[in-house]
This record gives structure tokens, sequence and C-alpha cells, in this order.
């Protein structure tokens, strides 16, 4: 295997990985409703920014998980998906006290659903990869 590969096997990387991606969205809830306005102009963007966030939060959760259990992957998305909304409910929550800014239901759900979608292209994308490498007979 070439050295990129034995890298990305390396579960400490992953859990960093995931550490960082806590702290960021903290940091983020952490900004006030004038600091965040330059940075996500619009409606749009802001909820971008929440599927985008929480969909590579998942991913990564997955990923740090796969490589440190047995555990089958449709346990491992299931606890992925759980733990990444519970900490979107907390950062909604985070965003009640923080000025300028609101929690909202919308913004929970919609880093749920973007924790189920990102998910779901991992698993699509380990099965192709799956079939593209399997041994031919």
């Amino acid at each position: 295997m070439t050295n990129w590969y034995q890298a990305l096997r390396r579960k400490w990387i992953w859990w960093t990985l995931f550490l960082v991606w806590l702290g960021a969205v903290f940091y983020a809830s952490s900004m006030t409703g004038q600091e965040v306005a330059p940075v996500v102009p619009t409606f749009f963007l802001h909820k971008v920014a929440h599927f985008i966030a929480y969909g590579s939060g998942t991913v990564i959760l997955a990923l740090s998980l796969r490589l440190s259990t047995k555990w089958s992957w449709r346990k491992i998305a299931v606890i992925s998906v759980v733990v990444v909304s519970l900490y979107g409910a907390t950062d909604e929550w985070h965003q009640l006290y923080t000025p300028g800014r609101d929690g909202t239901v919308r913004d929970w759900a919609i880093d749920t659903a973007s924790g189920i979608v990102g998910v779901g292209v991992l698993l699509w994308v380990k099965d192709r990869l799956k079939q593209r490498f399997a041994p031919k007979n």
C-alpha cells in the first residue's frame, strides 16, 4: 500500500479531525450575529454552511469509529448520525446565549439531515470502491 493510504488508516488522525471539527463548530457558534454576517451573508449560504459542516462531521466520526471498533457499518452510521444530531442540538442551544444569534429547530433538522446525507454518501462511495476493487473471477 502507498504511504497516503497507510496514513488514512491511522485512527488518531480521524479522532483529531473530529475534535478539530467539534471545536470549529463551537467557535462558529460563539461568533456574534455581527461577526457571522460577513462570512455567511445570506440565509441560503447559512443553511449550506450548516449542511456542509454537519455532513462532514458525521463522515469524520463514522471513519473514526470504523477504524477504532469492530462495529458494523450500519451501527456506525446510526451512532454517527445520533451523536452529530445531539451535538447540533447543543449547538443550537448554545446560540440562544450568543448575542445576535438564535437557535432554531430548523437548523437542528438541517444538521441532522446533513448527517444522514453525509453518512449515506460515505456508504455509497464505500460500496462503489468495494465493487471496483473486488477480485475478478
